[in-house]
Parts: structure tokens; C-alpha cells; sequence
């Protein structure tokens, strides 16, 4: 990092249930000679999707904020709907700051009993639009469209404009 080396670690429950989160812990170091010193820890940095996992899929960018930040992508799937998201989380010297939860697809295909007739929603979210440290899109397609516009806010980016990823297509 610009402040100085961090260090990355998986933190699990073993044997999670389905609400329990494991996380990215975030440890800032300082290297004085042969020494290394935790100078922040922020053990519960990043949030995971469930069943006590920490986030499995993650990259450091720098696509999005002014310092580095780590995207965390991951989902779940719960009586037959299929929700994926992601997040954005900044590496600021003065701690870690997570955007609000950004939407990447969702489909509730298993939920649906065959021979119905009844179609299946499913939706994808692709971040555009991005203006590094200021703001991004999510353009939405699918069985609906639409586009979500996040912006930074107090460090954060949090959602201006959102549909609801938790059911987003009107029901039969």
C-alpha cells in the first residue's frame, strides 16, 4: 500500500451456518529492520456471502477508488433463487471502507416447478461508467434492464439509485 505493507487473511467458520460470514482480514504492518509490527488490524475487512466462508473470489484494483481496494464477488442460492454481488472495499490508511453491496445477477430458474409455463427471471449487472474515486453504473439486462448509479460518499461507494436485487422481476 502507498502507507506501508498489508497482509490479507482468510477467516472461516468452520461449519458455518447459512447466515454466518467469514472475512478478509485486513493487518497493516510496519517493517522496522529484521522486525514487522500489526500497526491496524481489521479482522472483519471483508464480508463473505454465507455458510461461514470468507470471500473465495477477490482481486486488488485500483480500477475504482484512489488507493487500492479489494473486489469481492461471491453469491448464494436459497429455495431455488440464485443471487450473486459484489463488493468494493478501499484500503484507505485510516482503515478499510466497504461500498454498500452491488448487484451481479440474479435468477430464480430453480425455483420454479417444471411444466409451469412460468418463465424465469434472470438478470445480470455489469459495473460501467466508472469515474475512478467518484462514481460508477450498473447496467442491468436481462429480464428487466435498468442501470444502478453508485457514488463515493464519505469514503464509501453507497447506492443513489438501486433495484431490488432481492426479487427485481414483478411476480406472476
Amino acid at each position: 500500500m502507498p502507507f506501508g505493507p498489508a497482509l490479507v487473511v482468510k477467516r472461516e467458520i468452520k461449519d458455518g451456518c447459512h447466515a454466518c460470514t467469514g472475512f478478509l482480514g485486513i493487518y497493516y504492518l510496519r517493517e522496522d529492520g529484521n522486525q514487522t509490527t500489526v500497526t491496524n488490524s481489521y479482522p472483519e475487512a471483508v464480508g463473505g456471502w454465507g455458510w461461514g466462508a470468507a470471500p473465495t473470489e477477490w482481486s486488488l484494483t485500483d480500477r475504482f477508488t484512489l488507493m487500492p481496494a479489494i473486489y469481492a464477488s461471491g453469491g448464494f442460492t436459497g429455495q431455488g433463487a440464485t443471487e450473486s454481488s459484489a463488493t468494493i472495499t478501499e484500503l484507505r490508511a485510516d482503515g478499510p471502507k466497504t461500498s454498500d453491496v452491488i448487484g451481479t445477477g440474479y435468477t430464480d430458474e430453480g425455483a420454479i416447478p417444471e411444466d409451469t409455463g412460468i418463465k424465469a427471471c434472470k438478470v445480470d449487472g455489469k459495473i460501467t461508467n466508472v469515474v475512478r474515486g467518484r462514481s460508477f453504473d450498473v447496467a442491468i439486462s436481462g429480464s428487466i434492464s435498468g442501470r444502478d448509479h453508485y457514488i463515493m460518499r464519505n469514503g464509501r461507494f453507497v447506492a443513489t439509485k438501486k433495484i431490488d436485487w432481492g426479487l427485481p422481476c414483478p411476480m406472476p
